[in-house]
């Protein structure tokens, strides 16, 4: 591989996957077709190139697809968070408080993501950040 870079695994939907794999021309990058590829066999249909690619350079670099995978993760803690608990709890008389702790909570996960914070440090501390806006909102000492 030029440039000695090693891809090593990732996590997409629970499964670890050798990212070297999709890298036919052993550049040591994610080309265009090489990531499709790759979203396609995972089936992750939200596919758009200038999100992953913070460089702009038109290929994805291993840091680059290693820093969305933890953003899809975090994305998908958060829905399994909402639709689990906020959407279950917050419901009758307190269902006027969903969307601003939802909103809350969207703003935490663009905070850490904006601050590079790894996916486990954002799920250890969602739920806690979910408990203190509900407190907040809810008024409850």
């Amino acid at each position: 591989m030029n440039g000695g870079i090693n891809f090593g695994s990732i996590l997409i939907n629970g499964r670890a996957v050798n990212l070297e794999e999709y890298d036919k021309n052993k550049d040591g990058k994610l080309q265009d077709d090489e990531l499709k590829r790759l979203l396609e066999e995972f089936q992750l249909d939200t596919y758009n190139l200038k999100s992953i690619d913070k460089s702009g350079d038109k290929v994805i670099s291993p840091d680059e697809l290693s820093s969305w995978a933890q953003q899809m993760i975090m994305e998908e803690t958060l829905k399994q968070l909402i639709a689990t608990k906020v959407s279950i709890e917050l419901i009758g008389e307190n269902s006027k408080y969903q969307q601003p702790i939802i909103s809350a909570l969207r703003d935490y996960l663009h905070n850490c993501i904006e601050n590079n914070e790894p996916a486990e440090n954002f799920i250890a501390g969602l739920t806690v950040k979910y408990e203190e806006l509900k407190k907040e909102f809810l008024n409850i000492k």
